[in-house]
């Protein structure tokens, strides 16, 4: 449960995408202009969570792995 941010960056970047594309499929199809703004809006933010979440999981590996790098540099 280490990664609980992380994992829910990611549900959250699934949600917002999932949403988007409804919310743009039922623009086109009913003709509503607030829907397909809605969904271009979400698309991007689901997209900028995505990046995020990816950058935070990058670096809590680096973390860990020069916490474990140090530690072995402490034992010597």
């Amino acid at each position: 449960m280490r990664n609980v941010p992380t994992l829910l960056e990611i549900i959250g970047y699934a949600v917002l995408s999932i949403a988007g594309f409804v919310m743009i499929y039922e623009g086109t199809t009913n003709q509503v202009a607030g829907l397909l703004l809605g969904g271009s809006l979400c698309i991007p933010l689901g997209l900028i969570t995505l990046v995020c979440a990816i950058k935070n999981a990058l670096w809590h590996r680096n973390m860990l792995h020069r916490s474990v790098t140090d530690e072995k540099c402490d034992t010597d």
